[in-house]
């Protein structure tokens, strides 16, 4: 109970790095450019299990090799100038940024606090393998790429809008669009990106509940065909990640409202749909309680013994270090509970078998 709470990201982004704060502000010995992940170095990133704060970062690629572009304002680049600009101003605004002493003193107190190696940021050109990449690098990258609406829709997303002359809009760009709006629905947005968000306000919000599914879904797709991408592949991995936004939003509602007939119409279809695998585990709110965890804690015993027989994890942590039939790790009462044990229990036995046997 002592030791400090560990953040467990889902399995498949465990291998993603982020960057210190400390590196982006540039206010230790090791910083600099951003540059691929394969190129960065090893003391630019931080701990993100330890981290106080993690930040995700949308933004549109300017160059096609290399992310950001120099500009006479920002020479080092548009995108860390913007980056460094929008940290510091939540972090440590100076006098002409924040004219009451009060106000600085305060952010001084609390924010400043939260030191280079306290706040990590996701910033995807620094933080996934980028090409060329190996085949243990590109394995990463695709294992890691379907669940990136986690860290835009579960942790505050910073957005820089801004781009150079002659490229294409912040809105215009496949990838941008799918990050904004899992950032909107999620609601994580207002800490850092008030401004941004205002000036992209006239890019339409498709609006998502358990009434309108379908419609979410169409309106998503028609929005996409307009959108640019530099892949044409990614296009169906955009299509994937928000339609399993919307189930999971709705499968959500669904377990909190006790409405287990739609819980199950849902969960069918993200087996059709091939998404149960992943969305089932992913995080659902600030605490990373998954699915399974929120039906044990409503005692939703049909809403659990349908996640469980469809592949979900009954070992899997949220924030505290808690699995779904524990609280402050100590073991929950009751009938759901006793079958999210049970199904951990019968795991753990399995994996024991084959040791037995071949001792």
């Amino acid at each position: 109970l002592c030791q400090r709470r560990l953040r467990n990201l889902p399995l498949a982004l465990c291998a993603s790095k982020f960057l210190r704060l400390g590196f982006i502000r540039g206010d230790t010995s090791c910083s600099g450019p951003l540059m691929r992940s394969q190129e960065m170095p090893a003391g630019a990133f931080g701990d993100v299990r330890k981290a106080a704060k993690l930040i995700s970062v949308s933004h549109r690629w300017l160059n096609q090799n290399t992310c950001d572009a120099p500009t006479p304002d920002f020479p080092m680049g548009l995108r860390l100038g913007t980056l460094r600009r929008e940290l510091s101003l939540y972090f440590s605004p100076t006098r002409n940024e924040e004219p009451s002493f009060l106000r600085r003193l305060i952010h001084a107190l609390t924010r400043r606090s939260a030191g280079g190696w306290d706040v990590v940021v996701f910033f995807d050109f620094s933080c996934l393998p980028q090409e060329p990449r190996s085949e243990e690098e590109n394995f990463i990258f695709s294992q890691c790429l379907p669940h990136m609406g986690v860290l835009y829709s579960m942790f505050p997303t910073l957005i820089l809008h801004e781009v150079t002359h002659g490229a294409h809009g912040y809105m215009e760009s496949g990838w941008c669009f799918c990050e904004y709006q899992t950032a909107m629905l999620g609601k994580q947005v207002s800490a850092f990106s008030c401004n941004s968000a205002a000036a992209l306000r006239q890019a339409s919000l498709i609006s998502v509940d358990h009434g309108d599914m379908e419609s979410f879904i169409a309106s998503a797709e028609a929005k996409l065909e307009q959108k640019v991408f530099k892949n044409a592949s990614d296009a169906q991995v955009v299509r994937q990640i928000l339609s399993g936004f919307a189930l999971k939003r709705v499968l959500l509602d669904a377990i909190e409202a006790g409405d287990d007939e739609l819980m199950r119409t849902t969960v069918t279809r993200m087996k059709s749909e091939r998404l149960a695998h992943a969305t089932l585990d992913q995080p659902v709110n600030k605490d990373l309680d998954t699915l399974l965890h929120v039906a044990v804690r409503k005692r939703n015993a049909v809403a659990t013994r349908v996640l469980l027989d469809n592949g979900a994890d009954a070992s899997r942590r949220n924030y505290v270090g808690d699995t779904p039939s524990q609280l402050l790790m100590l073991p929950r009462f009751s009938r759901a509970a006793w079958l999210s044990r049970r199904t951990l229990l019968l795991k753990q036995v399995k994996q024991d078998e084959p040791q037995e046997d071949s001792a």
